[in-house]
């Protein structure tokens, strides 16, 4: 198995052969940068971004559920509902479900690029609503 890329990356940092912005950029973060603290400071970057990557699933998903329960309450009500609402409420309903679907994918393919290859379960752990 190759490398992981955070330690090819803080490697590459630490001894020079990456330079320009990005370089000085991660030298005025850790002005004293040993390999190791380089290295701890990419892994967190990652985690700290996989973390707000997952976070927009959930709150896509979480976003698409109350829509679902707004227009679910308008179905049950003794009265018809209001068409024009009722249809505004799904039209926003399914654009959300889009959102969520699009948010999974990029958190599929952000936990990817950092190495997590058995993505398989994201779809039971991130379970989206169907459209209306």
């Amino acid at each position: 198995m190759s490398e992981p890329i955070w330690k090819r990356l803080a490697e590459d940092i630490q001894t020079e052969r990456i330079d320009g912005a990005y370089k000085d950029r991660v030298h005025s973060r850790i002005p004293s940068a040993g390999r190791e603290s380089v290295a701890v400071e990419l892994v967190r970057e990652m985690a700290s971004a996989l973390r707000r990557s997952e976070e927009k699933v959930t709150c896509a998903i979480q976003t698409l559920e109350a829509q679902g329960r707004k227009i679910d309450a308008l179905l049950s009500k003794p009265s018809s509902p209001d068409p024009v609402e009722l249809r505004y409420r799904i039209d926003e309903h399914n654009r959300q479900h889009d959102a969520a679907k699009k948010a999974l994918w990029e958190l599929l393919v952000h936990r990817e690029a950092l190495g997590f290859l058995r993505n398989e379960d994201l779809p039971a752990l991130y379970p989206i609503p169907p459209r209306r």
